[in-house]
């Protein structure tokens, strides 16, 4: 019964093979095997179809054990949500962002089709994938019948005009933006009525997974690709910006110590409590095991049926777990008008792989060429494709990777930077070359957080940090670190603060001593002399753009002229 007062102690695997509707019944459910007294918790395992709208019960859940930890105690990461779920998580604000982004294009595009729009300046952060010739058609046809386009207010003798009639001319335009609102408008959503800033934001996310669950399956897998494609795209940016919100980060590893006893800062504040930095030393190695167990779960995560969706063998391409049909090409929409369901009957079939073009299919060990190895040891290493929150196996062949190394942390890289310094290594010999990196590794990797009353010193903090150059200087990453042995047992205390950059701690401190202590309206009048070189310095670079966007555009009529 996995508990603690008898002998039989092995960990409950629960299985979930439907998830209700309500995100409080799935608690209870998990309830059941989450009990008082065990000796460790359960390991939970959802199944979830490759459907696009089944994300949206995973989506629920998952939002609901985050407010439950967070509720109980602090920590939206307390129920160990954000390691296994997290790729479900996609009702943030950047998942609004990506569908209203995705609805505002589509309606756009839509328009300038029929020549009610001039073509939009700011073009989809994603290319829209193109259809198969058949489904063009379908939609071309749709869109010259007289009730295709009442629904697109298309003028009298559009494709004349724009195209030169016929089926073949509008065809060889579309692609699938110009689907889009024609299929959501099948399930109920007008894209049209999100247009304009008083659009309303609340529940778009839930609402297209949960419509989209009406579309026929090709249908939905297109849309959600896209949706998935676009936020990781919008995350990415948010990240780069400083504006992406991370939560509590955590400084972990084989073993964590901290150096004692921690240095304090100079630094007068109205609190009793002195403001300390600490120095985290952490075991940031991987054995061999733990990185072949790492391999083998995400080779069994259930990617074999993604196939590629754009229909080309480009590197910036993506996949998705489509399904095709084995017979007649008719596609997702009859060839006389659009309905939600084909009349195909024949089901879907994957088609065949194509060797090296699936998502994770390069996963593996590698061996780093020799001159691009930094020393001993520093020859191999295990890459796993990443999808942020483009899905793993739905929206794929990202081309990023994870790159984990034996005595080191874990790194991002393109696969435009592993292709040429690294090749293709077989499992067996991986295990020599590892174990060596693992015993050669270092195991002082060293953190600095920032402790106390760090509220008083925030301005000196990204004063310092701008001056330094560290990567999103404008933010203050919390980052917590638990002491624990070699065995992964927690031996001592925890702390909680503000995590310093590695190279430019030392300096960053020296700073916060020399400028917290000025007056507060000498260091009132400072910041705001510093956001006003900014903001100078922003509208030049901005001028500079503008007057080079002007030259180009200059250049390109003259040579028209």
């Amino acid at each position: 019964e996995q508990n603690a007062r008898v002998k039989n102690r092995r960990r409950r695997v629960h299985i979930t093979l439907e998830l209700p509707w309500s995100a409080d019944k799935t608690l209870q459910q998990m309830g059941r095997s989450h009990r008082a007294n065990q000796a460790s918790a359960p390991e939970y395992k959802l199944l979830v179809s490759p459907l696009g709208g089944e994300r949206r019960f995973c989506a629920a859940v998952v939002k609901r054990l985050q407010s439950l930890g967070a509720l109980t105690q602090g920590d939206r990461r307390a129920t160990g949500v954000s390691k296994s779920w997290a790729c479900f998580d996609v009702d943030t604000r950047q998942g609004t962002d990506a569908i209203l982004d995705l609805y505002h294009h589509s309606n756009w595009m839509v328009r300038e089709l029929v020549g009610l729009e001039k073509a939009n300046p700011n073009r989809p952060l994603v290319a829209p994938p193109k259809l198969p010739a058949a489904e063009c058609e379908a939609l071309a046809r749709v869109a010259l019948e007289r009730g295709g386009a009442d629904f697109l207010r298309a003028p009298k003798g559009w494709d004349d005009e724009l195209y030169g009639g016929g089926v073949d001319a509008v065809a060889a335009k579309i692609h699938m933006l110009h689907g889009a609102p024609l299929w959501l408008s099948l399930v109920g959503i007008a894209v049209a009525s999100y247009e304009g800033a008083g659009s309303a934001r609340k529940a778009v996310v839930p609402k297209f997974l949960n419509r989209i669950l009406g579309l026929e399956v090709s249908r939905q897998q297109k849309l959600f690709d896209y949706f998935a494609r676009t936020l990781e795209r919008m995350i990415r940016a948010a990240k780069r910006d400083g504006k992406y919100a991370q939560g509590i980060q955590t400084v972990d590893g084989r073993s964590v110590e901290f150096e004692r006893p921690a240095k304090a800062l100079h630094v007068t504040t109205p609190s009793p409590f002195p403001i300390e930095c600490h120095t985290v030393v952490a075991d940031v190695g991987m054995d061999f095991e733990t990185a072949q167990k790492m391999l083998e779960e995400t080779r069994s995560a259930g990617k074999a049926t993604a196939i590629d969706i754009d229909g080309d063998d480009d590197g910036g391409g993506s996949t998705a777990l489509v399904p095709k049909r084995d017979s007649d090409g008719e596609g997702w929409i009859s060839t006389g008008r659009v309905t939600n369901v084909s009349n195909n009957n024949q089901g879907f079939v994957p088609p065949p792989a194509r060797p090296g073009q699936r998502f994770g299919d390069r996963d593996g060990f590698r061996l780093i060429k020799a001159k691009y190895a930094k020393g001993d040891g520093d020859g191999i290493c295990l890459i796993i494709e990443s999808g942020e929150s483009s899905m793993r196996g739905l929206s794929v062949k990202t081309d990023r990777f994870q790159v984990y190394f034996p005595g080191e942390c874990q790194d991002q890289y393109y696969w435009s930077q592993l292709k040429n310094k690294t090749e293709a290594l077989d499992d067996s010999r991986a295990k020599r070359l590892w174990d060596a990196g693992f015993r050669n590794r270092s195991k002082d990797q060293k953190s600095y957080l920032l402790t106390g009353p760090v509220l008083h010193v925030v301005p000196q903090l990204v004063q310092a940090q701008c001056r330094c150059m560290v990567k999103n200087p404008v933010r203050v990453e919390v980052a917590r670190a638990d002491e624990k042995d070699e065995e992964g047992k927690r031996s001592g205390a925890t702390l909680l603060g503000v995590l310093l950059d590695d190279e430019y701690a030392d300096e960053i401190v020296r700073h916060i001593e020399e400028k917290a202590n000025q007056d507060d309206e000498e260091r009132a009048n400072a910041l705001i002399d510093e956001i006003n070189a900014r903001d100078r310095d922003k509208e030049q670079r901005q001028a500079h753009a503008k007057s080079v966007a002007g030259k180009e555009r200059a250049k390109k009529r003259a040579k028209k002229a």
